[in-house]
């Protein structure tokens, strides 16, 4: 026979063991385009508060979702510095005769310098339990 007290202390442990599972984190997610409205395509998003970290890679649409761990994962309560990264790799073959195949790569930045560092991106977002879940905004093409 079970014994009330005992069950009442398994249930308080079990709860317990439950919520130290539980994520303090919040799901955001974006977009990045341009003043013209087309995406950023090639890069990431970083998302910085003191020690915390983030990052979102852009897909084909200029969307991202942060994660600290692994993508999507999230991020914690606090306010953020935002910056991007974006470079865009172009691969080139040469065709030769035989073994002679020549393949060359050129790098084209994606993202306006200013916006690379978090000392001049001006760009931050506040991240809060039932704050806003998306963060979308608009950057200067390279020059």
């Amino acid at each position: 026979m079970i014994k009330k007290e005992w069950l009442a202390s398994y249930g308080g442990v079990a709860m317990m063991l439950f919520c130290i599972g539980c994520s303090d984190t919040i799901k955001i997610h974006g977009t990045v385009t341009y003043s013209d409205g087309s995406p950023v395509t090639h890069g990431c998003v970083i998302f910085e508060c003191g020690q915390e970290a983030a990052l979102g890679m852009l897909n084909e649409t200029g969307h991202y979702r942060l994660g600290r761990l692994k993508d999507g994962d999230g991020i914690k309560p606090g306010q953020y510095s935002v910056w991007l990264t974006g470079t865009e790799i172009n691969e080139s073959k040469i065709e030769g005769s035989g073994l002679n195949v020549t393949t060359t790569f050129s790098t084209m930045e994606t993202v306006h310098k200013k916006f690379t560092r978090k000392a001049t991106s001006n760009l931050t977002f506040e991240a809060k339990p039932g704050g806003p879940k998306t963060f979308d905004f608009i950057i200067e093409r390279p020059e």
